[in-house]
C-alpha cells in the first residue's frame, strides 16, 4: 500500500515539474529523492516490525518465566517420589544407574529420596498427608478416587501407552476349563482392591458377562502375595500387570488371559504431585517433568539396555521384561487419554464405588508437560 501511494506521488509530482517547465533532469531528480525516502520509510517500517515481534515473543517469555519462577518460589530441599517396585515402568530402576534426578537437582542441594509402596490408594494416602512430593506409575484409579475425595494431587506426566499392561493370571490346573473371560464366572479371583488393575480387570470382565456377583474377590495388596495364593490354590486367578503377566507365566504352570481387545491406546499410568508443593515449587516440577520426558526419550532410544538395567535393579529376567518394546508415550494429555480416564470414572460410577460428579480435566494438567519442552528447546 505504501508503495502505490509513492508512486501516486512521484507520478503527481512529475505532472506539476512538467507544467510549470522544469527540465527532464530536474524531474529525475526529485524521482530519485522521492524514491529514496519511500524505501527509508519501508526500511524504517519492517525495523519497528521486527523489533515489536522481538518485544512480543520477549514478553511471552517472560509470562511463562514469572509464572515458574520469581521471589519465594521453588524453595524445597527435598523431593520424595513413591513408586511401585513391580511395575515395569520404573523409572526408579533406570536412576539408580543414571541418576538423572539427582544430578537435575544437585546444584540447588535438593535431596531425592525413592520411597516404594505395594500399589497406589497408600501412594494417594501419602501424598494427601505430604509424605511425597511426587509419584510415577500410578493407575487412574486410585487417582481419582483421591481426587474426589479432595488429594491435593494433580497429573503432570503419564507412563507408558501398552494396551497389554493389565491382565489376568489363571492358575495352569485351569488351562481346560477356562478358555475365556466369560469361563471366570463362579472363580475366585484375586485383586488390589481399588487399584487401576481391579478396574480394567473387573471391567474386561463385565464385557463378557461377567459381573462382580459372579466373582468371589479376594482383596490382596502385595505383588508377591498375590502370587502366592495362585501357587497355593486359595484362588483361581489374579489381576495383575506386566511384567508381572509375563514373568510369573514363564516361571510357573499358569496362563494368561487376555484383556487388551478392551483398552484404549492411552496411557496405563500417570505421574502425579501434590497440588500444594507445585503451587510453590512450579519451576521445581516442570524440571521433574522435564527429567522424566528425557527418561522416556532415553527409553525409547534405548530398549535392550532399558531392559538389562531394570533387570539389574530389580527381581525381573530380561527376558520377562518384553512390555518395553510395545512402550510409546503420548506428548502430552491428549483427547485418547481423557476418554480412558472418562471410561474409568463411568466405570466406576457403574460399580458405585463413585458417587461424586468429577469434571475430568480437574485431574490433569499440560502446563508443566509444555514448559518441560520448551526447557528441553522441542
Amino acid at each position: 500500500m505504501k508503495k502505490r501511494i509513492g508512486n501516486l506521488i512521484i507520478a503527481g509530482i512529475f505532472g506539476i515539474l512538467t507544467i510549470t517547465g522544469c527540465g527532464a533532469q530536474d524531474v529525475a531528480k526529485a524521482t530519485t529523492a522521492l524514491a529514496a525516502q519511500g524505501n527509508a520509510e519501508e526500511v524504517a517500517s519492517e525495523d519497528v516490525s521486527k523489533e515489536e515481534t522481538v518485544v512480543e515473543e520477549t514478553a511471552a517469555e517472560d509470562v511463562v518465566n514469572s509464572e515458574f519462577e520469581g521471589e519465594g518460589l521453588n524453595e524445597a530441599k527435598l523431593i520424595r517420589i513413591g513408586y511401585q517396585p513391580t511395575s515395569s515402568y520404573h523409572i526408579q530402576g533406570l536412576d539408580v544407574d543414571h541418576q538423572w534426578f539427582e544430578k537435575e537437582f544437585s546444584e540447588e542441594g535438593i535431596e531425592i529420596e525413592w520411597i516404594p509402596f505395594n500399589y497406589g490408594p497408600p501412594i494417594i494416602e501419602a501424598l494427601t498427608a505430604g509424605e511425597l512430593e511426587f509419584t510415577y506409575g500410578i493407575g487412574d484409579t486410585p487417582t481419582i478416587n483421591g481426587v474426589v475425595n479432595g488429594a491435593p494431587v494433580v497429573a503432570v506426566a503419564t507412563g507408558p501407552i501398552d494396551t497389554k499392561s493389565y491382565g489376568i493370571v489363571v492358575s495352569g490346573e485351569l488351562r481346560d476349563e477356562v478358555k475365556s473371560l466369560a469361563d471366570l464366572k463362579g472363580r475366585t479371583i484375586a485383586l488390589k482392591a481399588g487399584s487401576a488393575t481391579e478396574n480394567r480387570v473387573l471391567r474386561a470382565l463385565a464385557q463378557e458377562g461377567v459381573t462382580r456377583d459372579d466373582l468371589e474377590i479376594v482383596n490382596i495388596s502385595a505383588t508377591n502375595d498375590l502370587l502366592a495364593a495362585l501357587l497355593n490354590h486359595e484362588v483361581d486367578a489374579i489381576g495383575t500387570t506386566e511384567p508381572n503377566i509375563t514373568a510369573f507365566t514363564i516361571r510357573e504352570d499358569l496362563f494368561s488371559l487376555d484383556i487388551s481387545q478392551y483398552a484404549l491406546e492411552a496411557p496405563g499410568s500417570l505421574t502425579l504431585v501434590n497440588s500444594d508443593f507445585a503451587e510453590k515449587n512450579p519451576g521445581l516440577v516442570a524440571r521433574f517433568v522435564k527429567t522424566e520426558v528425557e527418561v522416556q526419550n532415553y527409553v525409547l532410544s534405548n530398549p535392550e539396555e532399558v531392559k538389562e538395567v531394570i533387570a539389574a535393579n530389580t527381581s525381573y529376567e530380561v527376558v520377562e521384561l518384553t512390555s518395553v518394546d510395545r512402550w510409546k508415550f503420548p506428548r502430552l494429555f491428549d483427547e485418547v487419554t481423557e476418554e480412558a480416564l472418562l471410561q474409568t470414572i463411568d466405570s466406576l460410577k457403574e460399580s458405585g464405588d463413585l458417587t461424586t460428579e468429577l469434571d475430568v480435566k480437574s485431574i490433569y494438567t499440560n502446563k508443566y508437560l509444555e514448559e518441560a519442552y520448551r526447557l528441553l528447546g522441542e
